[in-house]
């Protein structure tokens, strides 16, 4: 996607040939983590028979997965955006022929682009944090700022 945006950049700033765009299939699936133990243990009123510490812990992955699915959510409403906006254009093999656009159009599309791309680096992040945090539970440790710390190391490790 960021060579997309740069290309649409040197077509709108340097008035370079805009090239068509490599297919794009859109955002992935995600699959939220199930944890039965959790599940259970909450649906069934049983979280007393749980430490505080994994109470803790498995909430830590419940709120990561739910801004996980929040900014998915986001990111696919943004992914139905661009293929509209690309609709109304003549199709080519690879995508809209943007020859046809306008500076304000080419603006809009780099808009939306980038809008995407920064939305698809939360997702990544957050689900990285989300392994983090997965990886200290496999290992039967529930120490929450274990998990926030692991969550850092692997996002800055990117």
């Amino acid at each position: 996607m960021s060579s997309r945006v740069e290309q649409l950049q040197n077509a709108l700033w340097k008035n370079q040939p805009l090239a068509t765009s490599d297919p794009n299939t859109g955002p992935s699936v995600l699959l939220r983590p199930d944890d039965p133990i959790w599940r259970a243990a909450k649906t069934g009123g049983l979280s007393s028979l749980l430490t505080s510490e994994e109470i803790s812990a498995y909430s830590e992955v419940e709120m990561i997965a739910a801004k996980i699915e929040i900014a998915y959510e986001r990111l696919v409403v943004m992914h139905a955006d661009r293929v509209a906006f690309e609709h109304e254009f003549p199709a080519t093999n690879f995508g809209p022929d943007l020859s046809y656009a306008s500076s304000s159009d080419l603006r809009q599309y780099v808009h939306l682009l980038t809008h995407a791309q920064t939305a698809a680096a939360y997702v990544d992040r957050m689900v990285t944090g989300m392994a983090g945090a997965e990886a200290i539970i496999l290992r039967s440790s529930f120490d929450v700022r274990e998990m926030r710390a692991s969550e850092q190391s692997r996002q800055s490790a990117k």
